[in-house]
């Protein structure tokens, strides 16, 4: 099921609407305005810049997140992941065969949750979107960074894997009790 406009629809609803809302430009936009749906994305994006400390914070941490996103029928995919910060955006590696790579290079929207490893009640939900994708040597760069951050050492070598840049659309912090 997609959310637009406050009501649930079933993929086979949206017909000729998927291409829209993975398109994401100003004239894809109006069109589907004009059809009479308004798409959920369509709101002014802040960068990490603009937000509160404690969430980048929580990504410059080995905290493990959660990225979830959308199969081809519509059900949700959600994987723990290691995940890093590039310039302003977050950064998360896979193999480029994963289902994680596939949902993404068909649709690039991602929930992403993390909590404090060390203050689990300590959290972050992310909604953003993929912005690019980084291969061989520039994508091992930011893959030994990240793994460094979380076991100390660079990426085991072996295995192909490419890095997915999100830029963050939406984005809160909380702290439990």
């Amino acid at each position: 099921m997609i959310l637009v406009t406050g009501r649930h629809w079933a993929p086979e609803d949206l017909h000729g609407l998927a291409p829209l809302m993975a398109a994401g430009s100003r004239h894809d936009l109006d069109t589907a305005k004009r059809r009479g749906r308004q798409l959920t994305h369509n709101r002014k994006e802040p960068s990490m810049t603009t937000l509160s400390s404690d969430i980048p914070a929580l990504f410059e941490g080995p905290n493990i997140a959660h990225v979830a996103t959308l199969r081809a029928d519509g059900a949700a995919h959600t994987v723990p992941v290691w995940i890093g910060l590039e310039d302003e955006k977050l950064a998360i590696l896979t193999s480029p065969q994963s289902q994680k790579a596939r949902n993404l290079g068909r649709d690039p929207r991602v929930a992403i949750s993390i909590t404090d490893r060390d203050q689990p009640t300590a959290m972050a939900s992310i909604r953003g979107r993929v912005t690019d994708i980084i291969r061989d040597e520039p994508a091992w760069k930011i893959i030994d960074r990240i793994s460094h951050k979380y076991i100390g050492q660079p990426y085991p070598r072996g295995e192909d894997r490419i890095v997915f840049i999100i830029e963050v659309d939406d984005a809160f912090a909380h702290t439990f009790g």
